[in-house]
């Protein structure tokens, strides 16, 4: 559809080559990419570099924010962000019954019967039967109502 597309604009004309090109518009376009790996995690969520792909291919497609927020998220698996400010942020356990999957946006609660036992936990476990998983801890096993622990 744009290869065939002809229209006067404020800008210039747009008027694209078969290869995607607009060879009418004096100009460059611009697109905003992650830091590299290498950066400082902070930084990285922080900042990003400005790429003139005028001559280039771009990233396409390009990520959505929650994908490309998940690629720069500054902490490791079992650990949540806490903005310390603008430039700034702690990464911090996430709870006991609680966790956070390589790739989760945040420390999510285990669902009802599941749970993780300490602090810093990348999955929650499967309930045993018997058990109380509410009120589990590292010191202490719950029977469930109508179950007995010997």
């Amino acid at each position: 559809a744009l290869y065939k597309m002809h229209l006067d604009t404020f800008y210039g004309t747009l008027n694209f080559s078969s290869t995607g090109v607009n060879s009418q518009l004096d100009g460059s376009a611009e697109q905003l990419r992650p830091l590299p790996q290498g950066s400082a995690p902070s930084k990285r969520y922080f900042e990003f570099d400005v790429v003139d792909v005028t001559s280039k291919s771009p990233i396409y497609p390009k990520p959505d924010g929650e994908s490309l927020s998940r690629e720069v998220y500054p902490c490791g698996p079992g650990y949540g962000m806490k903005v310390q400010s603008s430039t700034n942020v702690k990464c911090e356990a996430c709870p006991q019954n609680s966790c956070r999957a390589d790739g989760a946006a945040e420390c999510e609660a285990c669902p009802p019967g599941r749970y993780s036992l300490t602090a810093g936990a990348t999955k929650c476990l499967n309930c045993e039967p018997g058990l109380d998983c509410a009120e589990l801890s590292a010191h202490r096993r719950v029977a469930a109502p109508g179950w007995y622990i010997l």
